[in-house]
């Protein structure tokens, strides 16, 4: 299932209180996997919002970028951003056509993340 399946879901879930425990006790395997592999219950649980965080604001901005145009279908076109910057950002420009599969930036981005995280312990 792709990460947009659920309109709107990541910033529903960005800011809404957890009404279930079971929600929450989601965590406890995974701060024993951390801890277990080295990292203190507070580098643990920080690697654990780190990655929801980047989950939760990657989704975020999948959503929007992929939602209906309505009145505006050229928001998200390279040329008039291109444009709009003008002269003296080539490597921004460059950048932006770069863009690829959500999926498979979202992989490749996540696991900067991780291994941030797993260099952390060496």
């Amino acid at each position: 299932m792709s990460t947009r399946a659920y309109r709107d879901g990541a910033r529903i879930f960005s800011g809404t209180r957890f009404s279930e425990p079971e929600v929450v006790k989601e965590k406890e395997p995974w701060l024993g996997r951390l801890t277990a592999a080295g990292f203190s219950l507070a580098e643990a649980d920080d690697a654990l919002d780190l990655i929801t965080a980047f989950v939760v604001g990657f989704v975020i901005e999948e959503q929007e970028r992929n939602r209906p145009a309505g009145d505006d279908p050229d928001r998200y076109s390279l040329a008039e951003r291109d444009a709009w910057l003008g002269e003296g950002a080539d490597l921004v420009k460059a950048a932006g056509h770069l863009r690829d599969d959500g999926d498979q930036r979202f992989e490749r981005q996540l696991g900067v993340v991780l291994d941030g995280l797993a260099a952390r312990l060496c």
